[in-house]
């Protein structure tokens, strides 16, 4: 088995070298070649000198960098430089069962184009107010776009990099993009992951509530046009 990993990250200096060597150890004990892209958004502190370190000393990790903070465009960046057909999508503070989720994405990444990975499904240690507007967003997007999963999040997802590359122009800056993905996808399939996020949340989030519904109305809106005209906005 071959996988990229892509670990977009922002100020994450207290954490990145501990579990990108981590992870790193679980996927040689597992024999599985790999490469690790860390893909730094914007940091500002000494996140940039760590990547730079590891990329240094670890033939399997690889550091990327733009100036600015957008995950989204991270990723996309990660993509792009992504050698394997495999690409997984992993938080850096590995608060998921990666080592589970890493060895069932790739086995169904041989039948399937996405691989979503939900902290919903699995046990979730979160706040109830995060929990609840994680909820009505979910049910929106059962509603508006007649998806099933259970899941957005950009981390524990994993994808088929042809896939990805279709839809490349459709990955936005922040974290909207899981959404879309999910609705292209035509060989899509969810699976619990156990989580342990005891950290305070990465993102504002008041603005990421209003950047979420605010895109998932567009989005919709857009489908829906685009349906009704018998044309397609891939």
């Amino acid at each position: 088995m071959e996988v990229s990993i892509i670990i977009p990250v922002y100020n994450e200096e207290k954490i990145l070298e501990k579990n990108v060597r981590k992870l790193s150890k679980f996927l040689k004990d597992e024999k599985i070649k790999n490469e690790i892209i860390i893909c730094d958004n914007g940091s500002t502190d000494k996140t940039s000198e760590i990547g730079k370190f590891l990329e240094k000393r670890m033939k399997n990790v690889r550091y990327l960098r733009i100036d600015k903070k957008a995950p989204g465009l991270a990723f996309k960046e990660g993509i792009l430089k992504a050698k394997s057909k495999k690409i997984i999508s992993l938080d850096a503070d590995l608060t998921i069962n990666y080592k589970s989720f890493i060895k069932r994405a790739l086995r169904l990444l041989e039948e399937y184009e996405m691989v979503i990975g939900s902290k919903i499904s699995g046990r979730q240690k979160r706040s109830f107010f995060r929990k609840f507007i994680s909820f009505v967003f979910i049910l929106l997007c059962r509603i508006l776009l007649g998806l099933k999963f259970t899941d957005y999040s950009i981390g524990a997802k994993a994808y088929k990099k042809e896939f990805l590359l279709k839809f490349i122009d459709n990955i936005d800056e922040w974290t909207f993009y899981p959404v879309k993905l999910a609705y292209f996808s035509k060989k899509c399939i969810e699976i619990p992951v156990a989580c342990n996020d005891k950290r305070k949340s990465r993102f504002n989030i008041f603005y990421e509530i209003f950047y979420r519904f605010k895109n998932l109305i567009i989005f919709t809106l857009k489908a829906k046009y685009e349906s009704l005209a018998g044309k397609s906005f891939i």
